[in-house]
């Protein structure tokens, strides 16, 4: 089926169904024919306008780095590590549950400065330097309970794979 764009006055071609949704012959047509024409919701009164009333956001402030709230600067901000008021230490809990801390010198560091306590103890448990194929599993499954006690050595990742394949009770070998 054919017709013409009402903006352009191209002809274009568009399958039948589409007969009375298409007035158009493009996107850029269709965007200059609502060049000027108010909005939506212009002309309703201010209750029923979005973002009015009970249900509008309201900006949180508490977390905000750079802006000022009522004219006051974030006192943390241009700080870094111990000069910030919510510094714990150098230490941290992360999402999957395992504690880090904060030795930027170690090997063992990932590219923030933190390293993995659980892998620390075991090296300092051990008197060597653990190699990075070498895995520290946690015994009671408990990721944030680094006693020497609890954790043990496997050689690799294929080891610790088939332990929790075909589980066996062990004991701390650190």
């Amino acid at each position: 089926m054919i017709k013409n764009c009402k903006q352009c006055g191209k002809e274009y071609t568009i399958k039948p169904y589409r007969k009375n949704t298409s007035f158009f012959c493009s996107n850029k047509c269709y965007g200059k024919s609502i060049i000027g024409k108010p909005s939506w919701n212009k002309g309703l009164p201010k209750e029923k306008q979005p973002g009015y009333g009970k249900h509008r956001k309201i900006k949180d402030t508490s977390k905000m780095g750079k802006a000022d709230r009522n004219g006051e600067k974030n006192p943390n901000y241009g700080k870094r590590g111990k000069e910030t008021s919510n510094y714990k230490g150098g230490k941290y809990k992360s999402k999957t549950g395992y504690v880090f801390i904060l030795l930027p010198e170690s090997h063992l560091a990932k590219k923030d400065g933190y390293v993995a306590e659980h892998r620390l103890v075991a090296e300092q448990c051990l008197g060597r330097l653990l190699s990075k194929i070498e895995i520290v599993h946690h015994i009671n499954g408990i990721k944030d309970d680094n006693r020497p006690e609890n954790l043990y050595l496997f050689k690799n990742n294929g080891e610790h794979i088939s332990f929790h394949n075909h589980p066996y009770i062990i004991k701390s070998n650190i």
